[in-house]
């Protein structure tokens, strides 16, 4: 009986950090991809006027 609520503990805590996980991915590559289209237009960290 214990060992079966432990297993349950287990994938739950699993399964959170995989969906944390996935929103950090999400959260990087969402950036990731406004930089590069920033500096395809003429590169933002170069000429920050251009904005």
């Amino acid at each position: 009986m214990l060992l079966n609520q432990l297993l349950t503990i287990t994938i739950g805590t699993i399964e959170r950090l995989m969906l944390l996980m996935n929103l950090t991915i999400q959260f990087l590559l969402e950036r990731y991809l406004k930089m590069r289209l920033l500096c395809k237009y003429g590169c933002f960290f170069k000429r920050p006027w251009i904005g």
